[in-house]
């Protein structure tokens, strides 16, 4: 009764009238309802947007700019009163951001002079976070409590011992930190084109070696996880698929037992990546049924899943789940807006790949109750976005696409034009080992014209290419997973269906 006195007290002197947050009606305007509502249909896609429907102004207009900001405040203050009792939070997640609120209503209550409870309080959420190995939080409310016991209540044999334990949290999320920024620094590097991929690799060893000589000290699932993902990164940076997969098989194995679904969820798509590139389909298959058993619909990973599940089908020529999974989710406007950006850039290419097999008649659209819209090149090349220098050779199964449309529409004059084109960047970004087999597929493309769209004649003219490309399949050429969406092989011999046995000169 004592706390709730306290708490009540607390906001009784206070005078708390409202609490500022989305969801109660009563306390907002119907202009803010109106940008709200707006933003999360998808009817505003830009400020102008807004502003034009809301003041007929532009984002510049001074009261849309005082809406978006009492909009953002407010929204800030109703993610402290999110309900972490609905579906899609995992136990671990609630008790993570429980401790991050109860660790600042103990600090709030504190300097509001309501000490006991604060600390009944700070206990509370240490003994919470010793449980899910939340160091960071461990530390700060063993120092909360040291400084409680010391300061206000003077009793030196509890102050003693929250300050040993302070220490020792304090080692582990001092180590933690040291982990965290490395695996950071990995990752950022990684992103870049002019570091060298080996050299990489060699810090990542490097960085492993310290974490393993922390792990033998000092127990922690975050370590551990750490650990575990510098690990994989390092076999991710050279595309080094059969060790990324043992370095996946060993974390999943580790984390399964802790329930930690998150961690989990990294390492499961890790491993669907290696699978399919590995041409290993049935252990794929069982690597999403065990995703879709754990993480949610509309997740980032939901959606990272959806999107292997659909290359799965791809390499394994399931065109016609292929198909339905892309009809699907292009039917589903609310999940189609949630799709981060980064996916729906690949899924415009998977998009065009499903239309030119229905095209080709290797799927048959009649056969799903969901319909594609109606494909046209021009609109798909306006809508995929043009690639930095850094993500140059994420183009490559654009300038593929391309050129099998022409082809499967007989534009033989266009597919002329475009081979300068593809020429060219064949000769300047492809000319490295992780690029080999597109830079070979490529070339085995540049031969069609020379045959003059004749199809033994393009065979005879491939052969020695062909023979190039199987002597470096896939599941040992260490390239990126993104640039195949279809194994060149595969593709390869659905270019050659689109060719006759007449020549065709232009």
């Amino acid at each position: 009764m004592d706390t709730l006195k306290d708490l009540i007290n607390v906001v009784n002197k206070k005078a708390i009238k409202r609490v500022e947050v989305m969801g109660n009606s009563t306390n907002y305007s119907s202009k803010m309802r109106e940008l709200y509502d707006g933003i999360a249909e998808g009817k505003f896609e830009t400020d102008h947007d807004a502003a034009q429907a809301l003041y007929d102004g532009d984002e510049n207009d001074a009261n849309y700019k005082k809406l978006k900001y009492r909009l953002e405040k407010r929204l800030i203050n109703t993610a402290f009163f999110i309900d972490l009792n609905k579906p899609g939070y995992t136990d671990e997640a609630k008790a993570n951001i429980s401790c991050y609120r109860n660790m600042m209503a103990a600090y709030i209550l504190n300097r509001l002079g309501i000490r006991k409870t604060g600390a009944k309080i700070a206990q509370k959420t240490l003994n919470q976070a010793i449980r899910f190995e939340f160091s960071n939080i461990s530390y700060r409310m063993c120092t909360y409590l040291r400084n409680y016991y010391g300061t206000i209540v003077g009793d030196l044999k509890k102050m003693d011992h929250y300050h040993e334990r302070s220490m020792y949290y304090f080692q582990i999320a001092y180590y933690e930190n040291i982990a965290e920024g490395n695996l950071s620094k990995l990752v950022a590097l990684s992103y870049r084109s002019d570091v060298d991929k080996t050299s990489l690799e060699k810090m990542a060893i490097n960085f492993l070696e310290e974490t393993q000589e922390v792990i033998n000290e000092y127990t922690s699932n975050t370590l551990l996880r750490l650990y575990h993902l510098i690990r994989s990164i390092r076999y991710q940076l050279v595309n080094d698929y059969r060790n990324l997969l043992i370095a996946s098989n060993d974390a999943i194995q580790y984390f399964s037992s802790k329930a930690a679904y998150r961690t989990l969820a990294s390492f499961c798509l890790w491993k669907l990546l290696c699978c399919i590139q590995l041409k290993k389909y049935e252990e794929a298959e069982k690597a999403i049924a065990f995703m879709n058993s754990f993480i949610d619909k509309g997740s980032i990973n939901y959606f990272s899943a959806l999107e292997y599940q659909t290359l799965l089908y791809f390499h394994s020529k399931k065109f016609q789940k292929v198909y339905e999974i892309i009809a699907s989710t292009a039917n589903d406007k609310r999940l189609l807006r949630e799709m981060p950006g980064s996916i729906r850039e690949h899924w415009l290419l998977y998009e065009a790949y499903a239309n030119l097999f229905v095209k080709m008649g290797k799927i048959d659209s009649s056969l799903s109750k969901y319909q594609l819209k109606r494909f046209k090149l021009s609109r798909f090349l306006n809508e995929v976005p043009i690639y930095s220098m850094e993500k140059r050779r994420a183009n490559i199964p654009v300038l593929i696409i391309q050129i099998l449309f022409m082809l499967q529409q007989k534009k033989f004059s266009q597919v002329v034009d475009r081979m300068d084109a593809l020429n060219a960047y064949c000769y300047r970004y492809l000319r490295k080992d992780e690029t080999f087999r597109s830079n070979v597929f490529i070339k085995m493309l540049l031969q069609i014209p020379k045959a003059n769209f004749h199809r033994e004649a393009v065979v005879r003219k491939t052969k020695q290419l062909r023979e190039r490309l199987d002597n470096v399949p896939l599941e040992v050429a260490r390239q990126s997973s993104e640039i195949e969406i279809i194994p060149y092989e595969d593709l390869w011999e659905y270019v050659l269906e689109m060719l006759s046995h007449r020549f065709h000169y232009v």
